[in-house]
C-alpha cells in the first residue's frame, strides 16, 4: 500500500544586482509516493498466528456473525466470513456481502473537512449558515459540528418519533444532578432519511436544540449529517 510522504522542498531564487526582490519566499511541498514493503512469509505466519489465536478465543467463541479482515502493508494476513446474512432465506455472509459502514464513516467526513481547510476552502470557524443557508439555528460553526459540541438535536430521536432530554434536579441532600428522559414526538416522517431529509425537517419543525453551541460535548448523528452536505455544496460532488 502505497504511503504518502510531504517532502519540503526550498524553492531557490536567483536575484540580479540590479534587480532585488522583497518577496517573502515560501517552501513548495510536493507528495511523494513511496511503496510499503512487501511482508516475507515468516511475517505474514507471525501475524495470522496471532490474530487467528485472538480471534478464536474472542469473537468466534461468542458466535460472531460478520466480517472481518486484516491487511498490514496492503496484503491481507486473515480474513473470515461466519454467519449469515438474512436468517429467514439463510443467505451466507461472503466476501462480496455489502455493510453499512455507520459510524465509521464520520472518519472519512472528518478528513475531507480538513482537507478542504487545507486548500482554503473552508474555516473550522465557519458558520454553517455560510455553506448551507437555510439552515434554521445560529452560532454554531464547522468546528462544532466535528467536535459534536453544536448541541443540536439528534435526528434519529427527533425523526422517529422520540425525544431524549437532559435536565436537572436537586436531590435531597441539596445537590445538582442531571438526569435524562425520552418521550414520544409526533412522527412525520416515513422511510429512512437522506441528509438532504435531516435539513428539511430541521428547517420545517425546528426541534429545540439539546444545548447552546460549544457548551457542551453531545455525540450527535445530525452534525456528521450537515457536514456531509457541506462538502457536497464546496465540492459539487454527491458525499451520501
Amino acid at each position: 500500500m502505497p504511503k504518502t510522504m510531504l517532502v519540503p522542498i526550498l524553492s531557490i531564487f536567483l536575484f540580479s544586482c540590479g534587480n532585488p526582490s522583497s518577496e517573502p519566499q515560501k517552501d513548495t511541498i510536493v507528495q511523494q509516493s513511496i511503496p510499503a514493503r512487501p511482508l516475507t512469509d515468516k511475517e505474514k505466519a507471525y501475524y495470522q498466528d496471532k490474530i487467528e489465536t485472538l480471534y478464536n478465543t474472542t469473537l468466534k467463541k461468542t458466535g460472531f456473525n460478520g466480517s472481518i479482515l486484516l491487511a498490514k502493508n496492503g496484503e491481507i494476513v486473515f480474513e473470515d466470513y461466519r454467519g449469515m446474512v438474512n436468517f429467514r432465506t439463510k443467505e451466507y455472509i461472503g466476501p462480496t456481502t455489502p455493510f453499512h459502514l455507520a459510524s465509521i464513516s464520520k472518519t472519512f467526513t472528518a478528513t475531507v473537512i480538513l482537507h478542504l481547510m487545507e486548500q482554503g476552502k473552508i474555516s473550522l470557524e465557519d458558520p454553517v449558515e455560510k455553506f448551507l443557508p437555510t439552515f434554521p439555528y445560529q452560532g454554531i460553526s464547522i468546528q462544532d459540528l466535528l467536535t459534536h459540541r453544536s448541541g443540536l438535536p439528534k435526528y434519529d430521536h427527533f425523526m422517529d418519533g422520540t425525544r431524549t432530554e437532559t435536565y436537572k434536579v436537586k436531590t435531597k441532600k441539596g445537590k445538582w444532578v442531571k438526569r435524562t428522559r425520552t418521550y414520544k414526538i409526533p412522527v412525520k416522517v416515513t422511510g429512512l432519511p437522506d441528509n438532504e431529509g435531516v435539513l428539511q425537517y430541521m428547517i420545517d419543525n425546528k426541534p429545540n436544540l439539546e444545548a447552546s453551541p460549544n457548551r457542551r460535548y453531545q455525540y450527535c448523528n445530525t452534525n456528521y449529517a450537515m457536514l456531509a452536505l457541506i462538502v457536497e455544496r464546496i465540492t459539487q460532488m454527491d458525499f451520501p
